[in-house]
């Protein structure tokens, strides 16, 4: 359990599948936020950072943070955090950049309809995909 960051939630998971009384693992993760060893605010954005670094959009990342059981204002503080950190439309170009470094999206129209479902399965918005599709780098290497 040293990897990496846990959510409460999951700790709990994880010390009731070792048959573990219900009272001893609320006390056990009591003691660990007690002494600074579980903190659910930094699991939440730790999680959140690792997810956006994987390509998905923050909205995503979110979701998925929740389905893991992580705490609502952990959540509201780590989303507080990165808006101001993540946009949306370079994060699709740089998805996009992997995918199709040439730019024949522009001329085929299956390849930029994939590209669009893939961008939408990652969690980002329909418009912000676009926008980013549509977006034609700088002849020098560059984004315009």
């Amino acid at each position: 359990m040293t990897r990496r960051e846990h959510a409460a939630a999951e700790l709990r998971r994880k010390l009731a599948a070792t048959g573990a009384a219900p009272a001893a693992v609320d006390a056990t993760v009591a003691r660990l936020q007690q002494e600074g060893w579980q903190s659910e605010e930094r699991f939440a954005e730790s999680f959140l950072r690792s997810r956006i670094r994987r390509g998905e959009s923050l909205q995503l990342a979110l979701l998925r943070a929740r389905r893991q059981g992580v705490e609502e204002e952990a959540l509201r503080q780590a989303v507080a955090a990165l808006e101001r950190e993540v946009d949306a439309e370079a994060a699709c170009r740089r998805l996009i950049d992997k995918r199709d470094p040439e730019g024949r999206r522009f001329g085929d129209r299956r390849l930029w309809q994939r590209l669009l479902r893939y961008l939408c399965g990652k969690g980002y918005a329909m418009d912000v995909a676009r926008a980013a599709l549509a977006a034609r780098p700088a002849a020098n290497g560059e984004e315009e």
